[in-house]
C-alpha cells in the first residue's frame, strides 16, 4: 500500500520529501560541526559570560531577562562579523598554500607561464571556499595548530621532568592525555619513549607500552632506548628487569642471536618467578616467532631447578615442535 502510494506521488513532491528527509538526518550532523559551539570561535559572548554574568545562580535568573537579548546580540555578532573576521588569515593561508606556494620557475617556466592565468582565476573561488567553510564550522587553524603542537611539546617537557623526579603516576596521567597520532614524528617518539620509561621503571610490565619497543628500535632514538633498558635490566627490582628484557624480546624478535642472548640471560636469573614469566612470554609468542628458542627450550626442560619451569619449557618445546 505505501509502495503504491509513494510511486503515484508527484515526482515534485517525492523530491521534496527526499530533499526533508535528508534535511532531518543531516541537520544535527552540521550543527555539531558548527564554529559556534567552539568557545574559541566566539570572543564577545565569552566577553559578555566572563564580565557581566553573576556567579550566583540567584544573580543569574533575576539578571537572565537583561542577560539574554545581550548575550543573543554578542553571538550574532560573533557568527556574523567577528568570527568570519578572525578565518580571513586562514583562509588567505590555505590558498597559497593550495594554489602559489609551489612555483617552480626555474625548471618549469613555461608551464608556470601557461598556468599562471589558471592560478589567478582560481584565487577567489579556492579563498571563498575556504572562507566559508572556515566561517560556517569549526575547522583548526593554522595558529590554533601551533598552539596545539606547542602545548604538546610543554606536557612532554613537563612529563619527562616527572619521570626524572620519580613522580611515575603523574607523568602516565599527562601522557594519557596526549593525542599521540597528532604529534610530529619526533614529538611522537618522545613519548613512545617516556611511556616506556614509565612502564619499565614501575615494573607494570601487563600494560602494553613495550609494543613501541620494535618501532623505536626503527628511530633516531634506538642508542637512548638500548642504554635505558640495559639500565633497567641491571635494577635490584625483578618486575623492572623483567619489563625491560620484555621489551628487548619483542624488539629481537627477528634477530635470532640477541633473542638467543637474552632468553638464556633470563633463564640464568635466580628468581624463578621472573624465569616463568619469560617462559610464558615465549610460548604466548608462539611459532615461527619463538622457534630460534626451541634447542634453549629443550635445555631448560632438563635443567632448571623449578619443577613447574620445567615442564612449561617441556610443553612449549613439544608445542613448537609440532
Amino acid at each position: 500500500m505505501i509502495r503504491s502510494q509513494v510511486l503515484q506521488m508527484p515526482s515534485s513532491r517525492f523530491t521534496a520529501s527526499l530533499s526533508l528527509l535528508a534535511v532531518t538526518l543531516l541537520l544535527p550532523a552540521l550543527l555539531s560541526g558548527c564554529a559556534c559551539f567552539n568557545k574559541d570561535n566566539v570572543p564577545t559572548l565569552n566577553f559578555v559570560e566572563k564580565h557581566l554574568v553573576p556567579e550566583s545562580t540567584t544573580g543569574q535568573i533575576v539578571a537572565s531577562p537583561v542577560l539574554f537579548p545581550i548575550g543573543l546580540v554578542a553571538l550574532t555578532l560573533d557568527i556574523a562579523i567577528v568570527h568570519p573576521a578572525m578565518v580571513i588569515p586562514d583562509a588567505a593561508t590555505d590558498t597559497k598554500d593550495a594554489l602559489w606556494d609551489d612555483l617552480d620557475w626555474d625548471k618549469m617556466y613555461v608551464t608556470e607561464c601557461a598556468a599562471l592565468p589558471w592560478r589567478t582565476l582560481g584565487t577567489p573561488v579556492v579563498f571563498t571556499g575556504d572562507f566559508l567553510g572556515r566561517a560556517f564550522f569549526d575547522i583548526p587553524g593554522k595558529a590554533e595548530q601551533i598552539r596545539g603542537e606547542e602545548k604538546h611539546a610543554g606536557d612532554l617537557a613537563k612529563a619527562g621532568g616527572l619521570v626524572e623526579e620519580g613522580k611515575y603516576a603523574e607523568a602516565r596521567k599527562i601522557l594519557e592525555e596526549i593525542g599521540m597520532s597528532s604529534l610530529p614524528d619526533k614529538e611522537r617518539q618522545e613519548m613512545m619513549f617516556l611511556q616506556l620509561k614509565v612502564q619499565c621503571l614501575t615494573g607494570d610490565h601487563e600494560s602494553k607500552y613495550w609494543l613501541s619497543s620494535p618501532a623505536l628500535m626503527m628511530t633516531d632514538r634506538k642508542q637512548d632506548v638500548l642504554a635505558f633498558l640495559e639500565t633497567c635490566r641491571k635494577s635490584d627490582q625483578p618486575l623492572v628487569r623483567w619489563t625491560a628484557y620484555q621489551a628487548l624480546l619483542l624488539a629481537y624478535e627477528r634477530e635470532t642471536e640477541n633473542l638467543r642472548g637474552l632468553f638464556r640471560e633470563l633463564m640464568a636469573e635466580q628468581d624463578p618467578v621472573l624465569r616463568t614469566l619469560a617462559l610464558r612470554f615465549v610460548g604466548e609468542r608462539g611459532s615461527p616467532r619463538a622457534a630460534p628458542l626451541l634447542p634453549d627450550l629443550k635445555r631448560v626442560a632438563q635443567e632448571d631447578s623449578n619443577p613447574t619451569n620445567r615442564a612449561l619449557a617441556a610443553y612449549i618445546a613439544e608445542q613448537l615442535g609440532k
